[in-house]
């Protein structure tokens, strides 16, 4: 299990890097052509659709894997009632997401745009389906393929546009057209393990709500503190402070994005295992999947603040240098989301959603009061402070959750030698500063690897199990999960 989950991780680290890659070329293409201002609107315009698509969202891609994963499953027909679930409920959100624009404090063409793009969310949303599937088999090559195309038409969209000098309405409608591409894409390929269609089973929907319900919850005072920092940006601050807090949070979004579909992939692991009544196996992939996400965001985060500034500049451009600073304090919150992530969904896994409940409830009232209390005074710096706040405050809590169920207990082993490795980087980049910034970041990548290895990491046979394409059969209870 450790070489299929590192074999498509490695395909998502190759796929992601791909796909990020062309994101962050066309992120750059729009901060450069709209400026600050008009990538505020942008910003603007997505965080607000998103917001009505994490409203629809009733965790369905994790209750998806949960129902796919028990024994004697009807994979067909689960899936197809899920898919039918979802595509109503899209429907009528984004649908809605138009109307209620018109009520906001926003210029025409932040409310067109926000109608454009709910068609784009709406085939984001129905995308979830197949993910889920793909999450489950661990076949994340297909999800890698959908990503990239939907990447490159996006961009070969936006390029078109940038030359043709079109408003902000056609970038927007390039958004829904990649989409569309990205979830043929998925649909078709989903085909190969289950056949998804229409289908309406009161029974399965009856069992849908009652395992999403503590999900949906969740989901929905999530979106006070996941997205409320830019919607209230928007509402209390202008749009050009929104662009300078919207261009790093991008980049972040980009690589959360990650993270999600590597603890999707493991979610699957984590579920049976606690069903099978594995608890060994449980806590062993907990912490190896903890000491992987550890090892991967310490020095992405310490490197990333030691060079927030040649960043934010070679990605969107020098008017956006100011983003700088906005960019460090998210990094440090980006860390917190990486250990986050995981507890949330080992609790997924271990079926208390209606446990953590109250923590995202007292985490969305604390984090709503610090929005309103420090936007207005402070603009994006108080956003971005309480973001790292929000993230710390449930990122504990849904450990303390998950300890006192499962009885998991964090060995700080691996994290504290990639704090000492990521340490040793900085180190590096500082006396031996490097100024092309891709060679600074790969000459850091590289020396963190060796001392993470010299400080005992990982090691030569994790390596070889690793890279080894050969089948084992493996007894439940192997260490070797």
């Amino acid at each position: 299990m450790t070489r299929k989950i590192a074999h498509n991780t490695l395909y998502q680290l190759v796929g992601k890097g791909a796909s990020s890659l062309l994101g962050l070329v066309a992120i750059g293409l729009l901060t450069r052509f709209l400026g600050r201002e008009g990538f505020g609107e942008y910003t603007t315009v997505l965080t607000f659709v998103q917001i009505f698509g994490i409203l629809i969202d009733f965790g369905i891609t994790l209750v998806t894997i949960q129902m796919i994963s028990e024994p004697n499953a009807e994979r067909n027909k689960v899936l197809s009632n899920i898919f039918t679930v979802r595509a109503i409920s899209a429907f009528l959100f984004f649908g809605l997401a138009p109307i209620v624009a018109l009520f906001m404090p926003y210029s025409a063409a932040i409310k067109i745009g926000i109608a454009i793009s709910s068609a784009a969310f709406f085939f984001n949303a129905i995308s979830q389906v197949p993910i889920g599937v793909f999450q489950k088999e661990i076949r994340t090559e297909f999800m890698v393929l959908a990503e990239i195309l939907n990447r490159l038409v996006f961009l070969g969209l936006v390029a078109a546009f940038i030359f043709l000098n079109l408003t902000l309405g056609w970038f927007l409608s390039a958004n829904s057209v990649s989409m569309v591409v990205y979830f043929a894409v998925l649909y078709l390929s989903s085909r190969k393990f289950s056949r998804i269609s229409f289908a309406f089973d009161w029974g399965i929907w009856k069992e849908i709500w009652q395992r999403s319900y503590p999900l949906a919850l969740t989901i929905v005072l999530n979106l006070v503190y996941l997205r409320g920092d830019v919607l209230i940006l928007s509402i209390f601050r202008s749009q050009e402070e929104v662009g300078i807090y919207g261009a790093p949070y991008k980049i972040v979004d980009a690589v959360v994005a990650f993270i999600f579909v590597f603890i999707g992939m493991v979610l699957g692991v984590l579920s049976g295992s606690w069903a099978e009544g594995n608890k060994e196996r449980f806590n062993t992939v907990t912490q190896r999947t903890l000491d992987a996400l550890m090892a991967i965001a310490t020095p992405l985060v310490l490197g990333g603040i030691m060079l927030a500034e040649p960043i934010m500049v070679f990605i969107a451009g020098e008017e956006f240098a100011v983003s700088a600073g906005v960019f460090k304090i998210l990094l440090i919150a980006l860390w917190w989301i990486f250990f986050g992530t995981l507890f949330t969904h080992t609790v997924i896994a271990l079926k208390k959603q209606k446990k953590i409940v109250w923590g995202f409830a007292v985490d969305a009232v604390l984090s709503l009061i610090g929005y309103l209390i420090f936007i207005p005074r402070y603009s994006y710096w108080g956003a971005a402070g309480v973001t790292i706040f929000s993230e710390v405050f449930i990122a504990v809590w849904a450990y303390l959750l998950t300890r006192k169920t499962s009885g998991f207990k964090i060995s700080f082993s691996i994290p504290l030698k990639a704090f000492a490795a990521a340490g040793a980087m900085i180190c590096f980049l500082y006396i031996f500063p490097i100024k092309i910034l891709l060679v600074q970041i790969g000459a850091g990548a590289l020396f963190y690897a060796a001392v993470f290895y010299l400080f005992g990491g990982y090691s030569k046979e994790m390596i070889k199990e690793v890279l080894s394409f050969k089948t084992k059969s493996q007894i439940p209870n192997s260490p070797n999960v």
